[in-house]
């Protein structure tokens, strides 16, 4: 791309600055096949801006694409003369346009057919009731013009086409998009965002990727099951009608870009399954929106049709890649869950011993693994009372199974129809067992109902595992967890697994509303280059945002002069400190303080769910209660549930409580304690009235486990090297530059920091939505006045705390903190 070349950017409104400058760059990462490092604040706009950049990019290079497809390049070649190189450019070049020219038309003319049988708006796109199939006039030869094969582009000008097979796929090859998010909610915005960029968006064909469970919309079958092995085995099981001709659903997904909730709306009226028809329309999209599971797990990425090699990879929410490449490659079973398979399949072998004959000893291995890992686990943590780590031949000869067949039991596992039975069985076990029991759903409450997927997947892992991987044995509470840890030539799976899936993308852009540190992000990039690394500044003017750090001090309440922290000492909420007297009766007075003079909802972050629990005891039985409940009704977050409400009179325990916090925030006011990483700390809206305050205690620094320090060996023996290292068991090496290097020096010694502050600056991010929003952050704990913690803050908080620190001429920050956030939300009411 020429230096002076400026894309024409066709947003539907006046974009910021910060918009163009985003747009710019990711035009340049697509353009330059970079990695790109995106970080755009919430309410700045970026999935719009994202979304115009790469159709844009995607507009200018299309002819190109095409023509590089063609046939052999000949531009470089000395022997072919230049005039022959011009003439085969040209021929090539008209052949494409008029390739392009035709797809765009006979796109158009089947939108203007189709108009006359959907409703299409901003909103979504639903079927007319008029247009609606029925189960009987499913089937019959409906033909797909919009599927037509693109194989004029690979053959010169010749045009096949595709039988009306359901089976039949197009055979277009051309540079798609992938963006990948954590929620299908995320996904959606991208469908919405799409919807306004008019002429542009009309260019390109949109799919999503999704699993049976969120895709299936036959009554019969959801009514059955309940997970995605649920489904997957029902239907295997089941020949569905509505999966007998899907073509009118492809036909009107390659039309009108549809979200999750449109495809299933539309699938249910024409009777047609939205799981398949995405698959076929597949590899003629454009842009795939797919879940983090469907791109980071190789065999579900495979099964999906999801390709990387060649295309753009998009990541949206990057903040999450870690958690998610692991969380897609982990594989791990449970002492518990293992002896609860034994039995399983023990009541499966007396109930079916007739009909299994020659499997009997396949199940029966099977079995016998389970009992050993089940019984390994108990006997291997409770030789250690910390984790054990074993390479995977070391851990098959410590527990006798060297010589087992695992071929045997994956080939079983995969091919039969044993996995469904035996979930099936488990299922009426359980049901059984609850007899006299209040009726509730009991696949909920089996904890061990999906089992033999579990052991199925470990096994499955084992089997393919390498020298690089460990079995990790830990004890969890009254259970035993056996984990098979991706260490593959670096102990960071996550590294690893990401280089792989974008070793040959044209270009991989991770974006987030909040991505500092930077540094872990920037060690995923390939070391040819640096990548382009953006920055957005905050959409909203700097008066309407307030921090201050609060450490020290007294507290006046009712004319009377009260310690804060009642020995006059710096208040530090670590592990050894946060949960003593001093430091939790601290907290509910500096609660009571801004709960007086904050409007709407207070959000109040806490390291761990322990701490939780104790300060909602300390602040139940303290005096500051009642004056907190004079201004604010209070909540508090549950472990393992979404939410619960607590000192909340009248409130509706069978609502969500997310829901009804939000009523009280917007009315009388309330706070919420949640935990940092917890379900409130990201992933939903605090906008406006919700998030007046947030106050963050203390510093979540993770625990020092044992795949931390594995990560920090890592991260050392990268930075020690003087050149080459191995990054695959089969790649080639390659050369790290000395700034590279620098980075993994400082992973090796700040990784702990760097976990930390990734989730310290998310929880900040719940204040500020968007430009006109107006919010404040108190940082609770002596720790936030080091100059070296504020360098891992975001620059606008930074910003911030440097103003209220000039403008602040008390010594007393307790003291002062009530009159500033007085004076700080009597401003932005003005």
């Amino acid at each position: 791309m020429s230096a002076s070349y400026q894309p024409d950017f066709q947003l539907p409104f006046e974009a910021y600055p910060s918009q163009k400058k985003f747009m710019q760059d990711a035009y340049t990462c697509f353009e330059e096949s970079r990695f790109g490092l995106f970080e755009s604040p919430t309410g700045s706009g970026k999935t719009i801006a994202i979304l115009c950049s790469l159709l844009t990019w995607l507009r200018d290079n299309r002819v190109k694409d095409a023509v590089s497809r063609l046939g052999p390049k000949v531009d470089n070649d000395e022997g072919v003369p230049a005039w022959v190189r011009r003439s085969m450019e040209a021929q090539l070049r008209s052949i494409a346009e008029e390739a392009i020219t035709a797809d765009m038309e006979r796109l158009t003319a089947t939108r203007q057919r189709l108009k006359s049988d959907f409703v299409v708006t901003d909103e979504g796109v639903r079927l007319r009731s008029g247009a609606k199939r029925g189960r009987d006039q499913v089937g019959g030869a409906h033909q797909i013009a919009i599927l037509e094969s693109w194989c004029t582009l690979q053959t010169g000008g010749v045009t096949t086409t595709n039988s009306a097979s359901s089976d039949a796929r197009p055979t277009r090859k051309k540079i798609q998009v992938v963006i990948c998010s954590r929620t299908f909610s995320q996904l959606n915005q991208y469908v919405r965002e799409l919807r306004r960029l008019g002429a542009l968006a009309g260019q390109v064909k949109v799919g999503i990727a999704a699993g049976r469970n969120h895709t299936c919309v036959n009554p019969a079958v959801r009514a059955k099951c309940h997970t995605n092995e649920d489904f997957n085995d029902r239907c295997r099981q089941v020949a569905c009608e509505y999966r007998q001709d899907v073509s009118p659903l492809v036909e009107a997904s390659m039309c009108f870009p549809m979200d999750l909730e449109d495809l299933r709306a539309v699938g249910t009226g024409l009777c047609a399954c939205p799981y398949y028809a995405a698959g076929q329309s597949m590899e003629e999209c454009d842009v795939i929106l797919a879940p983090y599971v469907s791109v980071f797990n190789p065999s579900i990425r495979q099964h999906t049709g999801i390709a990387t090699d060649g295309n753009i990879l998009i990541v949206d929410e990057a903040h999450n890649l870690v958690s998610a490449v692991t969380e897609a490659q982990s594989s791990v079973v449970h002492a518990k869950a293992m002896a609860a398979l034994v039995q399983q399949c023990r009541s499966f072998t007396g109930k079916y011993m007739g009909e299994i004959g020659g499997d009997n000893e396949t199940i029966a291995s099977i079995e016998k693994v389970a009992g050993i890992l089940s019984n390994c686990g108990k006997a291997l943590s409770a030789a250690s009372g910390s984790p054990r780590v074993f390479t995977i031949p070391s851990f098959m000869i410590e527990v006798g199974l060297e010589d087992t067949k695992f071929h045997d039991i994956v080939a079983f596992m995969a091919s039969g129809d044993f996995c469904r039975r035996l979930r099936t069985l488990a299922e009426r076990m359980w049901a059984s067992k609850c007899k006299g029991v209040a009726p509730t759903d009991h696949s909920k409450r089996n904890p061990h109902l999906y089992a033999v997927y579990d052991f199925r997947h470990f096994v499955t892992t084992l089997l393919s595992a390498s020298e690089h991987d460990r079995v990790i044995v830990t004890s969890e509470a009254d259970d035993v967890a056996i984990e098979i840890f991706n260490l593959a030539a670096g102990m960071f799976p996550c590294y690893v697994q990401f280089q792989r899936l974008t070793q040959e993308a044209k270009s991989v852009l991770l974006m987030s509303g909040t991505l500092s540190p930077m540094e872990e992000f920037i060690t995923l990039s390939p070391s040819s280059a640096d990548p382009i690394v953006h920055r957005s500044p905050p959409v909203f003017p700097m008066y309407q945002f307030y921090a201050t750090v609060v450490g020290s001090g007294t507290l006046q309440r009712l004319d009377v002069t009260l310690l804060a922290d009642e020995q006059g000492l710096e208040l530090v909420y670590d592990s050894s400190s946060r949960e003593g007297s001093r430091e939790l009766a601290a907290l509910c007075r500096i609660v009571e303080a801004a709960a007086s003079v904050t409007p709407n909802g207070i959000l109040c972050f806490l390291s761990s769910y322990r701490f939780l629990k104790n300060f909602q005891v300390a602040f139940e039985n303290s005096p500051e209660r009642a004056g907190v409940l004079r201004h604010k009704a209070v909540f508090f977050e549950s472990q393992g549930a979404l939410m619960n409400a607590s000192c909340l009179p009248g409130a509706d325990k069978g609502s969500s409580v997310i829901a009804d916090y939000s009523k009280q925030a917007l009315g009388k006011g309330a706070i919420l304690f949640a935990v940092y990483g917890g379900s409130q700390s990201e992933g939903v809206d605090f906008a406006d009235g919700l998030a007046r305050l947030v106050i963050l205690v203390g510093q979540p620094y993770p625990p020092d486990d044992i795949k931390l320090r594995l990560k920090r060996e890592y991260f050392r023996a990268k930075c020690r090297s003087p050149g080459h290292i191995l990054i695959l068991a089969t790649a080639k090496q390659e050369t790290l530059s000395r700034s590279q290097r620098d980075v993994y020096a400082r992973l090796a010694d700040d990784m702990k920091t760097i976990m930390c502050f990734k989730t310290i600056n998310q929880s900040i991010g719940r204040a500020m939505r968007h430009k006109g929003d107006y919010a404040a952050v108190v940082l609770l704990d002596a720790r936030y006045k080091s100059a070296k913690t504020q360098q891992w803050l975001p620059p606008y908080v930074t910003q911030a705390l440097a103003r209220d620190q000039v403008q602040s001429h008390s010594s007393n920050e307790v003291t002062s903190l009530k009159q500033k956030l007085d004076n700080f939300y009597k401003s932005q009411n003005k």
